[in-house]
């Protein structure tokens, strides 16, 4: 048996179309939404010129040299220096040192020593003094005393040696005395030190073969 159906021309349109997809489809429009943010690229570009500069300023300030006014030949202390005493050295990355640079060499020329400088050393401030610490009238010498009567006490600080051992009741020695150096304290306490003194009194005091005791001079 024949089957038969009469699809209306209107439904049969239709369907064709469904069937092959109704045509052609366009394709979907990308939209770029992509943007250059020239001010983030600005400052990138000049952060990293920055920070090379920077760097180009540390490694110059580490490799820069500079001169300084060294020790020649050793200087004792309260002499007065000469040229001959000192000499110059160039160090890098020097800044921030207390040592003289050595265009001031003639600053320190004709001042004295205030402790003694070895050679090699550089030359600072604290180690200089306008006035010397040994007069005309005086002679240095060394003693060795058992405490120093202050942990300050420095050279030309004015102290008092007193002589100990003396016979029972009779008045104990004093010599003023100017500090010329002090030495470094010895296991027991005890320190040797140069000081400067009248010179009558010097082989008096030496007589006395370390019987001494020392305090700061108004005390």
């Amino acid at each position: 048996m024949t089957v038969s159906a009469k699809i209306p021309s209107s439904r049969s349109g239709n369907a064709t179309t469904a069937g092959n997809g109704g045509g052609p489809i366009a394709a979907p429009r990308v939209v770029n939404n992509r943007r250059v943010r020239t001010g983030g690229v600005l400052l990138g570009v000049l952060l990293l010129v920055l920070g090379a500069a920077l760097s180009g300023l540390a490694l110059l300030s580490a490799t820069r040299t500079s001169a300084y006014v060294a020790v020649a030949r050793q200087i004792p202390t309260g002499k007065q220096i000469t040229a001959a005493d000192l000499s110059t050295v160039e160090l890098s990355g020097g800044q921030g040192l207390a040592a003289i640079p050595a265009n001031q060499v003639n600053s320190i020329i004709g001042r004295y020593a205030s402790t003694t400088l070895y050679p090699g050393a550089l030359v600072v401030p604290s180690e200089l003094t306008n006035t010397t610490l040994v007069d005309s009238n005086q002679a240095e010498i060394g003693i060795h005393v058992s405490t120093l009567p202050s942990s300050s006490l420095k050279p030309g600080d004015r102290v008092v040696l007193v002589a100990t051992g003396g016979a029972p009741g009779a008045p104990a020695q004093t010599f003023p005395a100017t500090v010329i150096d002090i030495g470094a304290p010895a296991g027991d306490g005890s320190v040797s030190m140069h000081v400067a003194v009248e010179s009558n009194f010097a082989p008096v005091i030496l007589s006395l073969g370390g019987g001494l005791q020392l305090y700061l001079a108004g005390h």
